[in-house]
């Protein structure tokens, strides 16, 4: 119940992102990401469940809330980027699903279309005096959720076809994490470790080291470039180790 530095606590109605807008802010205009997170606090103290329990309710029901589905995710894989201190990931997928930030940061953004994006500041960062302690039941949870991602990574890998030399061609639109862009010509069932490649021949780097992503999400070696369903307009990121 102690006094905090920095913006007040989201009300229960801001804490809902909202994708339509009546705010005078220049959606055309674009700043880099702001490595700062926002400061904020509650009035009653917070557990780390309490705060990653509000996390994920928000992220299940975000696209009730009007907007793009893949915008969503993108926004989601840029907090946890965020997060991890990976700012140049971050940027990498916020420019390659041409999302715009007026004010610098993740709070309020925009996408192609105009439409708004609001997070809530406990997406963004934790309150300074949350208790980090996490339950065992919390725990156990994240360890079950990893052995039930690997089955099913497992099993896609097992499933996914191989290459056909008949395969029609396509070309695909690359933004490396240089924030050069490129486009590769590849087959569509060609694979992403084969994509890799060619940009480290391309680009004269190590493909087996980059990390690709559509949307935020890390996409599996094995996958062909088929089954990404890569929207129309969209870039794929790739993150170049320095």
């Amino acid at each position: 119940m102690g006094n905090c530095l920095g913006a007040p606590s989201p009300s229960r109605h801001d804490e809902h992102a909202s994708s339509s807008g009546g705010e005078d802010v220049a959606i055309g205009k674009n700043r880099r990401l702001n490595t700062t997170p926002p400061q904020w606090c509650t009035e009653d103290r917070m557990t780390l469940d309490e705060v990653q329990t509000r996390r994920a309710e928000f992220w299940e029901t975000s696209p009730a809330f009007e907007g793009r589905k893949e915008i969503w995710e993108a926004l989601k894989a840029a907090c946890d980027a965020c997060e991890k201190k990976d700012f140049g990931l971050a940027q990498a997928i916020i420019d390659g699903a041409n999302i715009s930030l007026p004010r610098g940061t993740l709070s309020e953004v925009y996408d192609e279309l105009g439409n708004r994006y609001r997070i809530p500041n406990f997406c963004l960062a934790y309150p300074p005096d949350v208790d980090r302690r996490a339950s065992q039941g919390t725990i156990q949870s994240t360890v079950d959720e990893s052995a039930t991602k690997t089955s099913a990574k497992k099993a896609r890998e097992a499933s996914s076809p191989p290459d056909s030399p008949s395969a029609d061609k396509v070309t695909l639109k690359v933004r490396l994490s240089t924030l050069k862009d490129v486009k590769v010509s590849i087959r569509s069932t060609d694979t992403v470790a084969s994509l890799k490649r060619k940009l480290g021949q391309m680009e004269d780097f190590d493909g087996s080291k980059v990390r690709v992503f559509l949307t935020g999400k890390t996409l599996s070696d094995t996958a062909t470039i088929a089954s990404l369903k890569i929207p129309k307009g969209f870039y794929l990121q790739a993150h170049i180790p320095v």
